[in-house]
Parts: structure tokens; sequence; C-alpha cells
């Protein structure tokens, strides 16, 4: 690529057949790599995104994204996470605010979309921005779930030693991973080993909760974002599996929690409300290419991350 300076004169105007229509600079779609990870740090950083440490370097490494370049400049990006055939999840789907509404975020979108096809991935999900919900229903996605964000300082929660009777909480081990990525692929549907492998190096707890059997019961991560504290993923097999997790990593937060929970649930909900919680955004799930989404979702109580379902 070559360098040029950003200036006045070189302000963004109409595009054509890929060619910047007031200079000869030309836009260039191109695969994202790891190696493009401080390019798209500074396009997150203009849309204002929050993006736990490590994160992005780990969806470049795991997901297959592109983005259109202006000579060094990352101006888009949309990055797919194929979890086999039968789904793959759309993220990271971002034009800076100087380049939108001109056709980028369809141009970029579509071409993770015909990726998924070239790879055989029969549905592609993604959760839906306000902005960018016109932009998926055009291009032929729809909604088949809602996903509501709660964000607030959780209460201090007095309880007995030790938690919920038969309910035993404790940090994610190796012995733990050959069940946990069973788990989670009874909740989804597919298969994210590769995923959470790069995942788990960017979160700052990850527990789990096991019976007084042994069993897994439940497990949850969450990542720290500035002052607050996002959990993502947390699944259990039971509301009291996922409160006891949730307080276990609420207790000690000192700045908000943020959890992003499927419409579903709604009795987890209400816990939520009861911790200090408020429901503060609800966004569309939506699918291209199938009617519904695969797995025993009524297990998931908190996404894994908006990007990656």
């Amino acid at each position: 690529m070559e360098n040029h300076s950003e200036d006045a004169d070189n302000r963004p105007g109409m595009v054509e057949n890929g060619r910047v229509a007031n200079g000869a600079r030309t836009l260039r779609i191109q695969p994202l790599t790891a190696a493009d990870e401080q390019r798209l740090s500074a396009l997150v950083g203009e849309v204002g995104w929050g993006v736990a440490p490590g994160r992005l370097n780990a969806m470049l490494t795991v997901g297959k994204g592109f983005g259109h370049f202006l000579d060094e400049t990352l101006i888009t990006s949309s990055i797919l996470f194929p979890y086999g055939r039968e789904l793959a999840f759309l993220g990271m789907v971002i034009v800076h605010p100087l380049w939108q509404r001109k056709g980028l975020g369809s141009a970029i979108v579509k071409k993770c979309l015909e990726l998924a096809e070239e790879l055989g991935v029969n549905r592609v999900g993604l959760l839906a921005t306000d902005a960018g919900y016109p932009l998926y229903r055009s291009l032929g996605f729809e909604t088949v779930e809602r996903v509501h964000r709660y964000i607030g300082k959780p209460k201090r929660i007095t309880r007995g030693r030790g938690g919920h009777v038969g309910i035993h909480i404790r940090p994610l081990g190796e012995t733990d991973w050959t069940e946990l990525i069973s788990m989670d692929q009874e909740v989804t549907g597919v298969l994210r080993k590769e995923t959470y492998m790069a995942f788990v190096k960017t979160v700052t707890t990850a527990i789990v909760a096991r019976d007084g059997q042994g069993q897994l019961l439940g497990y949850a991560m969450a990542s720290e974002v500035g002052d607050m504290l996002i959990i993502g993923p947390l699944h259990a097999t039971a509301t009291e599996v996922a409160t006891e997790l949730a307080l276990h990593l609420t207790q000690s937060a000192l700045g908000q929690v943020r959890i992003d929970v499927p419409a579903g649930q709604t009795e987890w909900m209400r816990v939520l409300l009861a911790l200090g919680l408020e429901e503060v955004h609800v966004s569309p799930m939506m699918l291209y290419g199938g009617q519904g989404l695969p797995g025993q979702r009524t297990w998931m109580f908190g996404i894994m991350d908006a990007a990656l379902g």
C-alpha cells in the first residue's frame, strides 16, 4: 500500500467502483489478519465501542474478516466466525463515521456472506445495532430472537456460608474444559472449542458450578472493559445455578456490571432486577438463511459476546 497523509483535501467524497471521487485514492477490500489489530482498534475507537484487552486479537485469530482500506487506514470491518456448517456469527461490522451512507457497510457484509456460502455454512447470525438493523433487513436477515442488555451496580447480598446448598463454585481448571465445551455445544448447537481457547485468554475471571457429585451445572466468564465488568458467557442448567455464578462474579465488582440476556429468560431478568441491574437496551438477534437458532438455548443466561453470539 502507498502511504498518503490525511488532510482536508482528502475528506471522503462519493465512492464509485472502489475509487474516491475527490481524488485518486482507491478503496480496497482486503482480508483482515492479526497484523491489523491496531488498525481495527483505531476503527473501534472511532465508534466508541468498548472491547476487552486482547479481544480484538482473539477475534482476528479465530474469525475470517474483511475491511475497506484507504491507503494504510482501515475504514470498515466485518468478521465472520464460522462454527461448522450449521452456523456462523457475524460481528465487528463497523464503518468509520466519516464514511457512512456510501454503501460500504453493505459491501463488507456481503463479502462475509459470500465467504459463508463458500464455506457451506447454512445460517449466519448476528446481534444488530440500531444503526445496522435497516442494512441487515435489506440484505435478507430476519429477527429470530431479542437480547436484553442489563447494566447496574450490583447490590451487596448477604448469603449463608457456601451459598446455595448443593451448588459449588470454583475457578475454571484444565480438567473442566472437556465438559465445558460439551455443554456449550449442547446450549448453542455448534462446536466453539477454538473460539473458547482464544476467548478465555481475554477474560478476567472464569468459574464453574458443580453439584455434590461433581456434575457440571454451569459456568461463567467475565471481562473488564474500563470500569465495567461484562459477564458472558453464562450457561447454566437452572436459574438458581445462574444466580450463584452471577453472585460470585459480581459481589466484588467495583463498578457497574453488564450482561446480555436472551429474551426467553424472563425469570432470570427478574433476578437481575432484584440484584440491582436495569434493562437499558433490547437488540434484535438476526439470522440469514434459516428459521431459528440451534441448541438448548434455555440454558443460555448470558451470551458470550455481542460479536461471537
